[in-house]
């Protein structure tokens, strides 16, 4: 048996070994990639998704990296998920310092630098158990609402969310066969939200509402249940500048803790669906969106100085 990709521990080769013979499955935190290089067509139904690796025991913070492929209408696999189901314990995963303060004030935490999403589940005597829901193809439209409060330039706590259209036009259109059609736009952003919402949901072992929120056709993380580091931070900055003496100082030290490195570094830029390619997450290159990242290292900065006061 060949093994390519992955770094395993003593410990983990032996599990890995047990568990082909012996399959278990048991609840725990785990990150579930998904393959990034393909997606189905934004102008066609959407596939039904199924489970291709199964989740095995793992100590708290410890990833299990496996495939979730889709499924066709009959439910047969296609044949990029044709492959065999890949599962091994790797090395622990911590999670970024300001997702481990956030995760302990809301369920789920987006990050916007490693594009991923962070669930604390609630185990027994009430221990919490962080863990990283990584998704793949459908993962910009999340981050795209999760980074946009950074375009905002009024106040982070009044922001009203990202306006539908704007999502198709930097989202949706660069996938679509026919950008003028805006009814299979909309219908594109419905079905999107929906899986969305029922995947994460599904991963993180339930949701307490919905996941994203609809206001007066502005779209946003609701509060109750999930927040983007770039809202906190922007959040914390936002008590920076407004404040003074002792509480500047506390709200520049959250700041500083909370403020997301980068939007997106490590992301692929390019996506294919059916054979036709397009390019993905190339909204950043948008002149607001380059603004939106000299504002992050500008703020901060910001808060450095007054941290450091």
């Amino acid at each position: 048996m060949e093994l390519r990709g992955l770094r395993l521990t003593e410990a983990g080769r032996d599990e890995l070994l047990r568990q082909i013979t012996t399959p278990q499955r048991s609840e725990a935190d785990a990150i579930i990639a998904l393959p990034r290089h393909e997606e189905p067509a934004p102008d066609e139904p959407s596939p039904q998704l199924g489970l291709d690796a199964q989740v095995v025991e793992a100590d708290a913070g410890t990833p299990i990296t496996g495939a979730l492929g889709e499924q066709g209408p009959e439910g047969s696999p296609t044949t990029r998920t044709d492959t065999a189901t890949r599962l091994a314990r790797t090395e622990a995963v911590d999670p970024p310092v300001r997702v481990a303060q956030l995760v302990t004030q809301v369920p789920l935490v987006v990050d916007c630098e490693r594009a991923s999403i962070w669930c604390r589940k609630w185990v027994a005597q009430a221990s919490r158990t962080p863990g990283v829901l990584e998704r793949g193809g459908l993962l910009e439209l999340l981050m795209y609402v999760a980074a946009s409060p950074l375009l905002d330039q009024g106040s982070a706590g009044r922001w009203p969310g990202v306006s539908a259209d704007t999502i198709l036009d930097d989202v949706w259109s660069p996938r679509a066969r026919d950008a003028r059609n805006r009814e299979s736009g909309q219908t594109w952003l419905r079905k999107t939200l929906s899986r969305v919402q029922s995947e994460v949901g599904r991963l993180a072992g339930g949701i307490n509402g919905e996941f994203i929120i609809d206001c007066d056709g502005n779209l946003r993380l609701n509060p109750t249940v999930a927040v983007s580091d770039v809202e906190a931070f922007l959040r914390a900055v936002e008590r920076a500048r407004t404040t003074r003496g002792s509480d500047q100082l506390q709200a520049a030290e959250e700041a500083v803790v909370l403020r997301p490195p980068a939007l997106l570094p490590g992301e692929s830029r390019e996506g294919s669906a059916h054979g036709r390619k397009f390019q993905i997450y190339g909204w950043l290159d948008q002149p607001d969106w380059e603004r939106a990242a000299l504002r992050l290292d500008a703020f901060g900065l910001f808060c450095e100085r007054r941290a450091t006061r």
